[in-house]
């Protein structure tokens, strides 16, 4: 169960939500709040999530809040919540998970291929972590 206040903004958009935040009518730590607060009511159903990682969001909410107080500049999506799919490693969190041939679940080994990027794109601006 989720209290009213959680349930309106789980249901803005990412364009409202991020107006919001950006116009400091709500804080990006009561955006994470109420997500976290949705997925507890969810989550046990959906098994939506292999690694949550409330902490870090949490973190990162109160930077962005920093920021802002301050009159920092926000982004265009700036605290909206992001979900990142678990096939990609991510630093700070597990490693991705695959399934073996005999069923069970196993910490994908992958080597990065970053090493030999001679050039930095938009597309690969950013460096992932190597998995072990």
């Amino acid at each position: 169960m989720t209290t009213p206040a959680a349930d309106a903004l789980c249901a803005l958009s990412a364009t409202e939500l991020s107006a919001l935040v950006r116009d400091r009518e709500v804080s990006p730590v009561e955006v994470v709040d109420a997500v976290l607060e949705r997925m507890a009511a969810t989550e046990p159903e959906l098994h939506a999530f292999c690694t949550p990682a409330p902490e870090q969001a949490r973190a990162s909410a109160r930077v962005l809040a920093g920021r802002l107080a301050r009159g920092g500049a926000a982004g265009p999506l700036a605290g909206v919540p992001l979900g990142v799919k678990d096939l990609l490693s991510t630093r700070g969190c597990a490693p991705p998970r695959v399934r073996s041939p005999t069923g069970t679940s196993c910490p994908k080994r992958t080597t990065s291929s970053w090493s030999g990027c001679a050039r930095r794109t938009p597309s690969c601006s950013a460096r992932p972590t190597r998995a072990s």
